[in-house]
């Protein structure tokens, strides 16, 4: 059978025409299963013994929009030698790119006419001929081999990558907002640059009321997606309560999360779930499914994120980020308003960081109490929050935790000896309520051009003490305002011997 089966893909420009790419892959078939299968001869129903070949491909590129399998005509004959049809079968099938569809007005996966910001609702479907609530966009007439529009649906658009209808998106509604269904009779699979894909959904304070935006995620495979940058960006950012990502959202590939949830579900969102939805409500918890163990680019990927009602953010024990190269605004802004807790669990790896700038700033503004950046376990995890690569650490603590925090504890491998800009770096930090902050002995100078700003107004209400460690030895040659109104008037700063070689400069 193997020599009648063609393999054909789609690649490059989307809808242009598939080639043949039989003979650069790897095709192997397994034909030993057999089953009873019903099957209508002449008009009758029959019980049957057939045959199910399972066919493996390997080999084929990664860019690819569409590969299908052609099984020639009579390849296979029964016993009165009738012999099947020419047949194709689509067996990897991708959503178009998004990466450009970038603000709020951008059309909807390359609608015309209906802007992201006004689809309160995304929902996916696994077939084109099963109805969803009543509502399926069109029907296939298989004598005249066309299809006919549903009644009731307004408009449909193909959203497949291959641009031949093989998935398709459609609405029942003639204005804003609108539930917008996605579905195929194949295997959905999302592009491998996702970014954007889900951005500004439910964005439209005035119009978008639904609190869960995007639905049945599990149809959708995610296993070849290597961006997700922005991909849930402000996504129900006006009135979704929560997200589920489902129990397949696979991470496995992925290297860029960039901006991922940046202000996602910003007003009301409460919970993020993988799976079962039955976690608290404020809290969210990254399940040990959600892989990031490639990924090297988290800048804003929490900015913003549960801006109002978030109260929890827990990464749990499997958030990997050994690879993870920049951190630059990766919590800014998280959790704004009701977060008390970051927990970034025990395997927070930033051992190949390089920049951090405003990482935490504004996390937790108004209600958190602290934030602990320690493993717990002394000196034996050395990559736990180990800052050795880190250039750049400007505003990483700007405004963390203003009213309430308490204290903030950067653990044993907190060590700056190749930063060069610290500017703003712990402004505003703790500024109602902590009152003291050790920077532990790892905390280098030595390199850093810039300070400005570096403890404007930290701890400005009650701090007594800071410790600056036995490695601050040098001030910048930049500074302005950098101890202006930190601390009360009781401020004791430690600070070794030889920062009085700098005395003018410290004071």
């Amino acid at each position: 059978i193997k020599s009648y089966i063609k393999v054909l893909a789609q690649t490059g420009t989307e809808g242009a025409n598939a080639t043949d790419i039989t003979d650069s892959v790897n095709i192997e078939i397994n034909d030993s299963l057999e089953q009873d299968v019903k099957a209508t001869v002449n008009g009758v129903e029959n019980v049957v013994v057939g045959k199910q070949y399972e066919l493996t491909i390997t080999g084929f590129e990664q860019n690819v929009n569409q590969i299908k399998i052609e099984i020639a005509e009579d390849t296979i004959l029964d016993k009165s030698g009738n012999g099947n049809e020419t047949t194709q079968l689509i067996v990897y099938n991708v959503l178009r790119l998004t990466n450009t569809e970038t603000v709020e007005s951008s059309m909807f996966i390359g609608s015309s006419g209906i802007e992201r910001q006004n689809v309160e609702k995304v929902i996916f479907v696994d077939s084109l001929a099963d109805a969803i609530e009543g509502k399926i966009p069109k029907i296939w007439d298989s004598t005249e081999k066309t299809w006919t529009y549903k009644s009731g649906i307004q408009k449909v658009w193909d959203v497949s990558a291959a641009q031949d209808d093989s998935i398709l998106a459609w609405t029942s509604q003639t204005q804003a907002p609108y539930t917008v269904y996605i579905g195929s009779n194949f295997e959905m699979f999302a592009n491998q640059d996702s970014s954007y894909l889900f951005a500004y959904i439910g964005y439209n304070s005035a119009k978008c009321t639904a609190t869960e935006t995007i639905l049945y995620l599990d149809l959708l495979n995610t296993n070849s997606v290597i961006n997700m940058s922005a991909m849930f960006s402000n996504t129900g950012y006006a009135s979704m309560e929560k997200l589920n990502l489902g129990t397949l959202f696979n991470t496995t590939n992925v290297t860029k999360m960039n901006n991922m949830f940046e202000n996602c579900g910003y007003t009301k969102m409460t919970n993020l779930y993988f799976g079962d939805e039955n976690g608290e409500t404020g809290e969210i918890t990254f399940a040990d499914s959600f892989d990031t163990s490639k990924v090297e680019d988290m800048s804003g990927m929490f900015k913003g994120f549960g801006y109002t009602k978030m109260q929890k953010l827990d990464l749990g024990n499997s958030f990997d980020t050994s690879n993870v190269k920049n951190m630059n605004n990766m919590f800014a802004n998280c959790g704004y308003t009701l977060m008390t807790n970051l927990d970034l669990g025990n395997n927070f790896d930033t051992s190949n960081v390089e920049y951090m700038n405003n990482m935490f700033a504004n996390c937790g503004h108004i209600s958190m109490t602290t934030l602990d950046l320690s493993s717990g376990t002394g000196e034996t995890n050395t990559t736990q929050f180990n800052t050795i690569k880190v250039k750049e650490m400007s505003g990483m603590f700007n405004s963390t935790g203003y009213e309430l925090m308490t204290s903030l504890n950067l653990g044993n491998n907190f060590d700056t000896r190749n930063v060069i800009k610290m500017v703003s770096m712990f402004e505003k930090c703790g500024y109602t309520e902590m009152q003291s902050l050790d920077l532990g002995n790892k905390f280098y100078t030595t390199k850093v051009d810039d300070m400005s700003n570096m403890f404007n107004s930290c701890g400005a209400g009650k701090m007594e003490i800071l410790d600056l460690g036995p490695l601050f030895t040098r001030i910048a040659e930049t500074y302005e305002n950098m101890f202006k109104d930190c601390g009360t008037t009781e401020l004791k700063i430690y600070a070794p011997e030889s920062i009085y070689s700098n005395r003018t400069t410290f004071k």
